[in-house]
């Protein structure tokens, strides 16, 4: 990785980015509990969407998040009942993650 992309984004998103991979591939009630906290991190340290990382991993990562968040996917369900916890986790990926082009 390069000095110039860590210095952009950090390792809070690089961080974020694989854990977006991993819950994308396990769908996992811990994952989804760390992306929170992952996000709450990035967007704490004035990470946003033009922060982002532009590799291919983190594209694959950001259409993942926006994917697995949007309020009518069910996956996002793994953070609780609680609509409340979805609604500020979708609204962190707003913040954070760029939108994929389409």
């Amino acid at each position: 990785m390069r000095s110039s992309t860590l210095r952009r984004c950090g390792p809070r998103c690089t961080a974020l980015i694989l854990k977006a991979l991993a819950f994308r591939d396990r769908l996992g009630a811990e994952d989804a509990t760390d992306l929170w906290r992952l996000l709450e991190a990035a967007a704490a340290a004035g990470h946003t969407a033009d922060t982002w990382r532009g590799s291919a991993d983190g594209r694959t990562a950001a259409l993942a998040m926006h994917t697995l968040f949007e309020p009518a996917v069910r996956r996002g369900a793994q953070l609780g009942p609680d609509r409340a916890v979805r609604a500020c986790v979708r609204a962190l990926v707003q913040l954070v993650v760029p939108r994929p082009a389409p």
